[in-house]
């Protein structure tokens, strides 16, 4: 969302956003707002890249003995994520609950989180197809830029293949944007149809070297207990979540200084509305869950 937020901000200016050089911060928290609004959620996540251990290096990395995501514009990320120390205290003020990895990334952050609520609700908003391998029958995902959600009755006809053979058809056909390799002569076509044979049948079907390069594309992508393969990542997200949940409350008044101070006035003058969003819809539950 930060990505984004950033590129349009680069491609639609407009005078008062210039003047005050919040236009990503603009455009992220009106997409925050957005999401809320939709869904409604008793509580909301932002999961960070930003690494709480840095410089550090993680299992993806070895396993692509250090190509992954290599090719990636270390001067943009860095004006990028040059915006994340601003937004943190947004987002604070507003109540939303952010938490980081600790070696590795967000997406394994969302895996756990997910799973800490096994008994609940759970909705992704996230433009990452990778993210959509976690749809379950009590998790969705939600695409902001198709206006698309996904969930177990339609993802074979949104996504092309069934949700169990999502990993060995992502896995086959490899990652550009994450500079993970697949296996060569395998477009969508090939490897859907290799994929719904199942994992047997792959192995069956590959050479060994090819074999070789879609395990080791399966192990970087599979999410599901990815977040228990780094030493000490576990016990830094539940420490996360419990202090999020016990010192982190709406200060509208807070958000409202912000916006006055940084000229985001078409967001101070309605204030209620972004009262409405993220206090009645969080902090009452939050508060409700203290007094059981």
């Amino acid at each position: 969302m930060l990505y984004r937020s950033y590129w349009v901000a680069q491609n639609m200016k407009s005078d008062f956003l210039d003047t005050y050089d919040v236009g990503t911060i603009y455009r992220f928290l009106k997409s925050l707002k957005s999401a809320v609004d939709k869904f409604k959620p008793d509580e909301t996540w932002v999961a960070w890249d930003k690494r709480l251990t840095y410089p550090s290096t993680n299992f993806r990395k070895k396993l692509a003995d250090n190509t992954y995501k290599q090719h990636r514009d270390p001067a943009i990320s860095e004006k990028v994520h040059g915006y994340h120390d601003r937004l943190v205290k947004w987002i604070t003020a507003l109540g939303v609950y952010q938490m980081y990895p600790n070696v590795l990334e967000a997406d394994d952050v969302m895996s756990w989180l997910i799973q800490e609520n096994k008994d609940g609700e759970n909705i992704i908003v996230t433009v990452d197809k990778d993210l959509l391998q976690l749809v379950d029958s009590q998790t969705t995902c939600y695409n902001p830029i198709k206006k698309v959600i996904i969930n177990l009755s339609n993802f074979e006809s949104v996504v092309g293949v069934p949700v169990k053979d999502f990993l060995y058809y992502k896995a086959l056909l490899g990652d550009t944007a994450d500079n993970i390799e697949g296996v060569e002569g395998y477009g969508k076509a090939k490897s859907k149809k290799l994929a719904m044979l199942g994992l047997d049948a792959i192995k069956e079907h590959l050479s060994p070297e090819s074999f070789v390069k879609f395990d080791t594309a399966l192990q970087m992508m599979d999410l599901s207990y990815s977040f228990t393969k780094e030493e000490g990542e576990v016990e830094v997200y539940t420490k996360q979540l419990e202090e999020q949940r016990e010192q982190i409350k709406p200060k509208i008044k807070e958000f409202e200084e912000l916006c006055e101070n940084s000229g985001i006035y078409i967001f101070s003058r309605k204030i209620n509305e972004w009262r409405n969003s993220f206090v009645t819809e969080q902090s009452i539950v939050a508060l409700l869950a203290k007094l059981k």
